[in-house]
């Protein structure tokens, strides 16, 4: 509260309960003119996941309309079975839940009369238990199955910017740069192969330039334009094979509105 606190200095306190219930059966069988015939015991999976996550942000005002805060939150993603996994057994032992770290680091700010809005964020992520297909057999690299394989990190830096430049004239632009890696993934066999996997659908640069026009024509609606332009670095798709990647590339947009 202010009086506790101060005027300028926030705190604030958050938790979340989750409860994962996963269930799964794995019947194993032989294929023979388009029949299946079922052989052994079925897998079983039954499992109840439990998580408390808590959340924890400290902001202090600058000034009236700029704020700067660090925030610390844990994340949590459920366990489970695996049905393509190598046999019964592994099957039934599944897998454990992924968690994660995360700080933040960051401003928030508006100028001009709130015309100008500018937003800046650095953040470090770090992940335990993650789940990652990865070898389950040893001495046969080609069989692989979800696996809680070890350790990641995703550090970076978030920033936005938006303007009003004049009545109806809205520009917007965003700056994202991630740097992920795989700090520790062990396969079945003990060995530890986080150099030769690759972290997906995360490019190294992305941007986006937006820019928006709502004419101030006594319409049935309200009619607008709006223009835009991104860009992002080579991203790859494939964890483990680094020959599936995406060139960079830029997509513009244009739309009419009404």
């Amino acid at each position: 509260t202010p009086s506790a606190l101060g005027d300028r200095l926030h705190l604030t306190l958050g938790g979340r309960w989750s409860e994962d219930k996963r269930e799964a059966t794995l019947v194993m069988g032989t294929a023979a003119a388009g029949v299946i015939t079922p052989t052994g015991v079925p897998g079983d999976g039954n499992k109840t996941y439990r998580n408390v996550s808590p959340t924890v942000v400290v902001a202090y005002d600058l000034a009236d309309d700029v704020n700067v805060y660090a925030k610390v939150a844990r994340g949590y993603k459920s366990g489970g079975f695996n049905t393509r996994a190598n046999g019964i057994p592994r099957f039934n032992q599944g897998f454990k839940p992924e968690e994660l770290t995360s700080v933040e680091l960051g401003l928030k700010s508006q100028f001009l009369d709130n015309r100008i809005r500018f937003n800046l964020a650095v953040f470090d992520a770090d992940y335990e238990d993650i789940q990652v297909n990865t070898s389950s057999v040893v001495g046969n690299p080609a069989i692989t199955d979800v696996l809680n394989a070890g350790k990641a990190k995703i550090k970076g830096v978030e920033a936005e910017l938006t303007a009003v430049l004049l009545e109806g004239l809205t520009f917007h632009a965003i700056y994202g740069y991630p740097k992920p890696e795989y700090k520790e993934l062990m396969g079945a066999d003990g060995v530890n192969r986080a150099t030769q996997y690759t972290p997906i659908n995360s490019p190294k640069n992305a941007w986006s330039l937006d820019l928006e026009y709502v004419f101030p024509w006594q319409l049935p609606g309200e009619l607008s334009a709006n223009l835009n332009y991104s860009w992002q670095d080579e991203m790859h798709t494939s964890t483990s094979n680094p020959t599936f990647l995406i060139p960079e590339y830029s997509l513009l947009n244009a739309r009419l509105t009404l």
